[in-house]
């Protein structure tokens, strides 16, 4: 490969890796929104109940509250839960594609520093075999002004 198709595929694989970590902050904005607004109903539904129930029967209210109250923690503490795994999906595959495209730039580099040793040693060889050839030539033109 050369240089510029190493850059080439350089810069093709950070605009990848930035796409996925665009689609991942995307994607933990909208688990948090959807989150929040579950969160914001169930805590309107509660209290709507809690308002009935207190109307219709007084005796029952604090039970019930309290079974409501422990409902919504524990959708809470799912909701918290699935989000905190959610996150840490998406984290890791963010290093997961960052560590990939790191190691394929790594190699890139390396085959590029492989290439260019390589064209350096090929120009140095040309070169002497130039030089020694124009040294070869200029001592047969002396020798034959000579004769």
């Amino acid at each position: 490969m050369n240089l510029k198709s190493t850059l080439s595929e350089e810069a093709r694989l950070k605009g990848h890796l930035e796409a996925i970590q665009q689609r991942h902050t995307h994607t933990v904005r909208d688990l948090e929104s959807r989150n929040t607004d579950e969160v914001q109903e169930l805590m309107s539904s509660h209290a709507e109940r809690i308002q009935k129930l207190r109307a219709d029967y007084e005796v029952q209210i604090s039970s019930e509250a309290e079974e409501l109250e422990e409902r919504l923690d524990t959708f809470r503490d799912r909701a918290a839960e699935t989000l905190s795994n959610e996150k840490r999906k998406a984290e890791e595959e963010v290093a997961k594609v960052r560590s990939q495209t790191e190691q394929r730039i790594q190699e890139y580099k390396k085959n590029s520093e492989s290439q260019i040793d390589t064209l350096r040693k090929q120009f140095e060889t040309a070169s002497r075999n130039l030089h020694e050839n124009h040294k070869k030539a200029v001592k047969r033109d002396k020798e034959m002004n000579r004769v």
